[in-house]
């Protein structure tokens, strides 16, 4: 009898040892902290820190609070997550939601950015021409925003512009060559250009003499 006794004691024992394991195993993963929102142009780009979870869950919508309520949802979604085909000058909300095994985090607080249209770039600089033979390679100042640049010529200065002068084809950086020209002096300014439009012409004209 007392063997029985202490068989159910050690058994007794071994259940509540394993019921003690078994509440130590994995938890919902804490709540994402850290968020920033960055705007740019029809895109935000969010970030958060990162904590012991298995994916991430992104919010986001057009109203304060949407992301409770009527959010889109972006799943997976890994820090830094770009949000794009936004349209500019509205406000978004976003926030986020830790995965794991055990199931999903409470939803973090939420931030906001509004996208901006990048910025008309300005004029280039430093605009120079070596002449060759049929041709002029003309250089300029690499500018901030410019996606692609023009070069504009003429053989008379006051035709050297956007609205009068020849346009050579888009180059994406300096220099550029501008070939197919007769042997005399010719004109150039460069404009600098992205998805907003494009610059003013560089001033003043330079001038080469192609042979």
């Amino acid at each position: 009898m007392k063997s029985l006794t202490r068989f159910a004691l050690h058994l007794l024992s071994v259940i509540v040892f394993a019921a003690i394991l078994g509440g130590c195993g994995d938890t919902k993963p804490n709540t994402p902290s850290g968020l920033t929102a960055v705007a740019g142009d029809g895109k935000v780009t969010v970030s958060w820190n990162s904590i012991s979870a298995t994916t991430y869950k992104l919010y986001w919508s057009s109203t304060s609070g949407g992301t409770k309520t009527s959010p889109t949802i972006i799943d997976p979604a890994t820090s830094p997550q770009v949000v794009t085909g936004l349209t500019n000058g509205t406000t978004y909300y976003f926030a986020v939601i830790a995965k794991n095994s055990e199931g999903e985090s409470a939803l973090s607080s939420e931030v906001s950015a509004t996208p901006t249209a990048a910025a008309v770039p300005a004029a280039p600089t430093g605009v120079g021409a070596l002449a060759g033979t049929g041709k002029a390679t003309v250089s300029w100042n690499a500018v901030s925003g410019a996606t692609s640049y023009y070069v504009y010529y003429s053989s008379t200065l006051a035709n050297a512009t956007k609205a009068n002068g020849v346009r050579f084809s888009p180059a994406t950086a300096s220099p550029q060559d501008v070939t197919g020209l007769t042997p005399g002096v010719w004109y150039f300014v460069v404009t600098a250009v992205n998805a907003s439009g494009e610059s003013v012409e560089s001033s003043p004209a330079v001038s080469v003499t192609v042979l």
